[in-house]
C-alpha cells in the first residue's frame, strides 16, 4: 500500500485563496510512479547518448511496465524507438551489416506510439521516424510514403517542412526528379524564414538539393584527375577507362566533419555494391585548405575499398558535379549520364539496382 494525492481534497486546496499555505494531502492508495518514470526516462536518454543501448532498452521497458500515464508512456515508448533505431545502425561502425531485426523492432515501436498515443505530442515525430527508419534500411519507397503521411496527417507538426523536404529529395532518387524538384520548390515557397524560423535549415537544404538535381540526366563531365592513387585509371579518365560500367563517384575532404560521420555508411555502400559490379571512385582536392591528412592515408584509415582515388584540383570539375557540398555522391549509368547527385543519407539503392539492369 502506498500514498497518492487525494484528487478532491487537492482540487479544493488549489481553488482556495491560500494556495501557498496548502500542504500536500495524501490518502492510502497505489504508489505514484511518475517520479520513477521520469527518472528512468532521463537516465535512458543519458545511456543512449553514451551508446549503451541495451542498458537503455532495459530501463525503458521497466518504465513502461509501470503503466505510466499517457504523456509519460508516449515519451518512454518513443525514446525506446529512438534507441532501437540507433542500435540497429551501430554495426556499420564495425563494417558489419545493419541489424535489420532491431530496425524492424524500431519500426514496430514507432507505430505503437502512433496507435496507442494518437493524441500525444509524440505521434507526429513517431510517424516521421518511421520514414527515417525505412530510409536507413535503404527502402526509399516506404520512406517516401511515411514522410508524405507525416506531412498530410499532422498539419501542426513543427517538423512538417522537413517531412516535405525529404519527400522531394527521395523522389529524386526514385527517377522522379521533376516531381521532387516541385516539392522542394514548395518547401522554399511555403516556409519563408520570416514566418517559419524553425524551418530555415530545411529551406536551405531544399535550395541545395535543387542545385544538385540540375545535373540529373546530363552527360557526366570529363573527370580528369591530376593523378590516380591506385593507378587503375589512366589520363583518359574513368568515363573512358570504364566506359559501359556503372560508376559511383564519392567526393570527400579529409577535413570535412560531415564526411567523417558518414564514413561507416559510405564504407558499407562500397562493400555492398562493389560485389554487384559497381565501380566506386573517390575524389579529393589535394589543395583543400581544410585537409588534415593526405587522401591516401584518409582512405586507408577509413578502410574504403575504392577502385581508385583521384586527386582533382580543377575547380571546373568540382562545379560540374556540384561537389562544393560534401560528402557528395554521384551515380553515373552505362551511357555516361548522371542519374543522381546527393548525400549518402539518401543513397538511391532502388535506382542503382535499376541502373545495373539497364
Amino acid at each position: 500500500m502506498g500514498w497518492t494525492y487525494a484528487p478532491r481534497l487537492l482540487a479544493a486546496c488549489l481553488l482556495s485563496a491560500e494556495l501557498t499555505l496548502c500542504a500536500p494531502l495524501f490518502v492510502l492508495g497505489q504508489p505514484s510512479t511518475a517520479p520513477d518514470v521520469n527518472k528512468d526516462l532521463d537516465r535512458a536518454v543519458q545511456l543512449r547518448k553514451q551508446e549503451k543501448y541495451d542498458e537503455a532498452i532495459s530501463l525503458l521497458r521497466t518504465g513502461l511496465a509501470l503503466k505510466p500515464d499517457t504523456d509519460r508512456g508516449a515519451a518512454l515508448l518513443f525514446e525506446l524507438g529512438q534507441v532501437l533505431f540507433l542500435k540497429g545502425q551501430a554495426p556499420l561502425t564495425q563494417s558489419q551489416d545493419l541489424d535489420t531485426r532491431t530496425l524492424e523492432e524500431a519500426l514496430a515501436t514507432f507505430r505503437r506510439v502512433q496507435k496507442q498515443y494518437p493524441n500525444s505530442g509524440k505521434a507526429a515525430p513517431a510517424s516521421y521516424m518511421v520514414g527515417s527508419t525505412y530510409l536507413v534500411m535503404w527502402d526509399s519507397n516506404q520512406a517516401l510514403k511515411s514522410y508524405q503521411a507525416t506531412y498530410a496527417d499532422f498539419p501542426k507538426y513543427t517538423g512538417r517542412s522537413r517531412a516535405l523536404l525529404r519527400s522531394g529529395i527521395l523522389m529524386g532518387g526514385l527517377d522522379r526528379t521533376a516531381e521532387g524538384r516541385e516539392i522542394m520548390k514548395r518547401v522554399v515557397r511555403e516556409y519563408p524564414a520570416s514566418k517559419f524560423p524553425d524551418s530555415k535549415t530545411d529551406v536551405q537544404s531544399a535550395l541545395k538539393h535543387l542545385r544538385f538535381t540540375e545535373i540529373h540526366g546530363q552527360l557526366a563531365a570529363p573527370l580528369r584527375a591530376d593523378s590516380w592513387l591506385n593507378q587503375n585509371i589512366d589520363r583518359a579518365g574513368p568515363l573512358q577507362n570504364l566506359q559501359g560500367e556503372v560508376l559511383v563517384l564519392v567526393f570527400l575532404s579529409t577535413g570535412c566533419t560531415s564526411c567523417s560521420r558518414q564514413l561507416p555508411k559510405v564504407r558499407y555502400l562500397i562493400n555492398t555494391w562493389t560485389e554487384r559490379g559497381v565501380f566506386f571512385l573517390g575524389l579529393f582536392n589535394p589543395l583543400d585548405r581544410r585537409s588534415t591528412m593526405t587522401p591516401n592515408l584518409y582512405v586507408e584509415k577509413a578502410r574504403l575499398d575504392l577502385f581508385d582515388v583521384g586527386l582533382v584540383t580543377n575547380s571546373n570539375t568540382w562545379e560540374a558535379y556540384r561537389a562544393d557540398r560534401l560528402p557528395g555522391i554521384v551515380v553515373v549509368d552505362r551511357q555516361g549520364k548522371i542519374r543522381w547527385r546527393g548525400h549518402p543519407t539518401y543513397f538511391p539503392a532502388a535506382l542503382l539496382a535499376k541502373v545495373l539492369e539497364e
